[in-house]
């Protein structure tokens, strides 16, 4: 039994009832890290009284660094663990398959098959018994032995909050942990709720008996998580030799497919952003992250969408900066004008109003075209997430002059189509950028933008002075444009204010620059 084991209660309840329908083979799948081994220790114990001939276990090496154990290594193994001496184990390959077949046959044998790397390693050792069991872990998918084979899977996925803390609290000490329950909580979704990232952060921990969680937590946050999780003193014990593993086992488009998810902040992407990150059409990218999602780098949200745990962001952000250098910043581009550009079609296709004349997006962005204003409106929804993600993370790390572009660009669909909040949080996020670059035009299409949010919140005390902020700063930038859009919004204003003279006026300077 697991000693650090928590949860996966329904789990336990599937597993229980595949084993009292008479299932012969269960796959338990799902990323690096994510438990799975430890789940078929537990369950295997728990289980053993209904397999009264015992229980073997073998590691398979699939995604190890090591060569994977064939069937022809394996299978003399099993055969020893089932009793045999190795003189009376047959010396062909098929008399032993049959062999280790009548046995299981006949006797009550839990099977465990650790670390599978494709159907073809295991296939030669799995039995159809109604007695004996083999439960098989694997990264990948496995959908042959599914499909082909009638096995039963289980996707096993983080753990969730009230089991990550559980778990902190049985390896680093329930006194400890609850004395610092926020931290050990900040801790938990800093491991992403990872079990092999939560227990590895608990081992540090119990090498420093004591040290707070809190500054433990501010390390891991500052010098990076995927450096720091991994386990004093065994090098083979840490979350980024588990990703390299699983990352080292796909073909070189898929690793660049995956990588290029790194370049921007997220964890979640449709595939025609993945793919203006590649610079290559929809059907290549989703080919190649289709062989990433059947070892659980990734995952389908949708039929045109791929989501990822936040620690393999990191690792693919890592990876790109390791690998693809000025390349990363290429595909950060064509990403970003992807985004920008689809934006920008996507107003024109809904009949609403962008601001900004755009330069031409550069090669292999291949912006969204839509046939109508219900595509439109359905991809704004659909993107805005990650259109955010991406306003926030250029605003920090730059471009970031796409940041106030993304913003005036989406700002019909944000008067629309999201709440007052949003649009102030993003407009704010721009206009710092803007104010870092020195950008006089886009502070101006940020001031303008915040003068609209405010006014639709019925702000207007607050929304007039933002306004002429916008056409001060637009006139200094010789943004003929921004500063006859700031004119007839404060027409606006003041009309609303009670002036409508001086709003009249503003009306006429305004359409003699438009």
């Amino acid at each position: 039994m697991t000693p650090l084991f928590v949860g996966r209660d329904n789990e336990m309840r599937r597993l229980d009832a595949w084993r009292e329908d008479a299932a012969h083979a269960v796959l338990l799948v799902g990323p690096a890290g994510v438990g799975k081994t430890a789940l078929a220790l537990h369950w295997a114990h728990r289980a053993g009284r209904h397999f009264s001939d015992g229980q073997l276990f073998l590691n398979m090496r699939g995604f190890a660094k090591a060569e994977p154990m064939t069937p022809e290594e394996a299978l003399p193994l099993l055969l020893q663990g089932l009793g045999y001496e190795q003189t009376d184990i047959p010396a062909s390959f098929d008399a032993q398959a049959s062999l280790y077949r009548t046995v299981l046959a006949e006797r009550a044998v839990m099977v465990v098959l650790d670390d599978v790397a494709d159907r073809g390693q295991v296939l030669p050792l799995l039995c159809n018994s109604d007695h004996s069991l083999t439960v098989v872990t694997s990264r990948a998918r496995l959908g042959g032995l599914v499909a082909l084979d009638g096995a039963r899977r289980l996707t096993c996925g983080v753990l969730d909050a009230r089991e990550s803390f559980e778990l902190l609290r049985n390896a680093a000490g329930a006194e400890r942990v609850d004395a610092e329950a926020g931290a050990a909580t900040e801790l938990a979704a800093l491991c992403g709720h990872l079990p092999l990232a939560l227990c590895i952060a608990a081992s540090c921990m119990a090498d420093e008996p004591t040290g707070s969680i809190a500054q433990y937590v501010r390390d891991l946050d500052r010098l990076g998580r995927l450096s720091h999780l991994r386990a004093d003193g065994d090098s083979s014990v840490s979350v980024q030799l588990a990703l390299d593993v699983s990352y080292e086992a796909l073909p070189a488009g898929s690793r660049e497919a995956f990588r290029l998810l790194g370049v921007l902040s997220g964890t979640e992407r449709s595939l025609a952003a993945a793919a203006a990150a590649v610079g290559a059409d929809v059907d290549h990218v989703r080919d190649a992250l289709g062989v990433a999602a059947r070892i659980h780098l990734v995952r389908r949200s949708g039929p045109d969408r791929i989501v990822w745990h936040d620690l393999i962001h990191d690792y693919a952000r890592q990876r790109a900066l390791e690998e693809d250098g000025e390349q990363a910043r290429a595909a950060l581009l064509r990403v970003l004008d992807h985004y920008l550009h689809s934006a920008a079609n996507a107003a024109q296709a809904a009949g609403m109003h962008a601001s900004l004349d755009l330069v031409a997006p550069v090669p292999g962005a291949d912006p969204v075209r839509f046939d109508g204003r219900d595509e439109a409106l359905a991809w704004f929804d659909a993107e805005w997430k990650d259109i955010a993600s991406a306003i926030t993370h250029v605003a920090e790390h730059g471009p970031r002059p796409y940041a106030w572009r993304l913003v005036a660009t989406v700002q019909d669909f944000l008067q629309h189509r999201r709440p007052l909040s949003d649009w102030l949080r993003v407009a704010e996020t721009a206009l710092r950028a803007a104010e870092q670059e020195n950008d006089p035009a886009g502070r101006a299409a940020m001031q303008l933008s915040q003068a609209h949010a405010l006014w639709r919140g019925g702000s207007l005390e607050a929304a007039v002075p933002a306004c002429r902020r916008a056409r001060d700063l637009a006139r200094d930038a010789g943004w003929e444009h921004g500063e006859a859009l700031a004119l007839k919004l404060m027409g606006v204003l003041v009309q609303q204010q009670g002036d409508p003279g001086r709003a009249s006026s503003l009306y006429t300077l305004s359409l003699g620059m438009l």
